[in-house]
């Protein structure tokens, strides 16, 4: 954004600014930061690390181009630009080159423009907003997850995780390579069946082990997903806490 000019630093400290902390968003400028990194290395910093970035073209400002490009990469880029810097009889320092025109663009006419307060309000909320509520829920089911997990007896934490690990088995395919490591235990069964998946076992060669575990590989792929549910949790794993996104 082109600062340290009267309209465009009246449409951020009057409108984008307000918005963004009005739907819990941390926003961050680096020349209202105190710091004595070099602007540049701050810049490329911020970006790295923040959740989304509101890039307006308005003057055609280089470093904004090469920002938002930087950006882009990476995170999602809302673009703004002051409407007339679209007009084709505007000098090149004053309209938006021809490739950046293809960008979803939120327009503003004048610093308090209520429409693009609302434009930018629904663009939030159905890209950036949305997509981080989603990730939100993510780690909170998977947290949930955890909590219920490190609740269950011993016994029961224990055959989760066998479970678990069978579905791994099959999703990979690691069974089929366990199979091969019994050869003379285990063969498919003859005729429709055997092409089907059966599998024959010889009880006399045939390690326990491995039976207990060919039996609860052939349950996890034919039982119903309801049974599943009853023998899987949610989720083990913790994932970060919960945060205020930035831009």
């Amino acid at each position: 954004m082109a600062f340290d000019r009267t309209d465009t630093d009246r449409l951020y400290d009057r409108v984008i600014r307000p918005v963004l902390r009005a739907n819990a968003i941390i926003p961050v400028i680096i020349n209202r930061r105190q710091s004595n990194q070099d602007l540049n290395n701050q810049i490329v910093e911020q970006l790295e690390s923040c959740d989304f970035c509101i890039a307006d073209l308005t003057y055609t400002r280089p470093s904004v181009y090469f920002e938002a490009g930087y950006a882009q990469r990476a995170i999602p880029v809302i673009y703004t630009v002051r409407a007339d810097h679209l007009a084709r009889n505007q000098p090149d320092d004053l309209r938006v080159h021809f490739d950046l025109q293809m960008k979803p663009l939120i327009r503003w006419r004048q610093p308090l423009d209520p429409d693009f307060r609302a434009g930018l309000v629904r663009r939030l909320r159905s890209t950036v907003l949305r997509d981080w509520a989603r990730a939100q829920q993510a780690i909170d089911v998977r947290n949930d997850g955890r909590k219920a997990f490190a609740s269950e007896s011993v016994s029961r934490r224990l055959a989760i995780m066998r479970h678990e690990a069978m579905l791994a088995f099959r999703r990979f395919g690691l069974w089929r390579w366990a199979l091969q490591q019994h050869p003379n235990a285990f063969a498919p069964a003859p005729g429709a069946w055997g092409r089907a998946g059966s599998t024959s076992v010889r009880w006399a060669v045939a390690p326990r082990l491995a039976v207990k575990y060919a039996l609860e590989s052939a349950w996890t792929r034919r039982a119903p997903k309801r049974l599943h549910a009853k023998g899987s949790s949610q989720g083990f794993t913790e994932g970060p806490s919960p945060r205020r996104p930035r831009a």
